[in-house]
């Protein structure tokens, strides 16, 4: 990843050829699912250090216990 994304976690599909990049939230047992994308480059990276960038460290809170 050339995008600073500590934190982030990623599950590679290639059967299927997708990516999904994603954060934990270890005390809720919550996975806050960031992207999901067709593995193309760095696209799917990029996408979530964009969504990093807008939403700071909400990424990696409990965004379930609001709704």
């Amino acid at each position: 990843m050339g995008n600073n994304l500590t934190g982030f976690f990623k599950i590679k599909y290639r059967g299927i050829g997708i990516r999904v990049v994603y954060t934990l939230v270890v005390d809720k047992m919550t996975m806050n699912i960031m992207v999901i994308s067709q593995r193309d480059d760095n696209y799917c990276y990029d996408l979530a250090a964009r969504l990093y960038d807008q939403y700071g460290e909400d990424v990696f809170k409990d965004i379930f216990g609001e709704f």
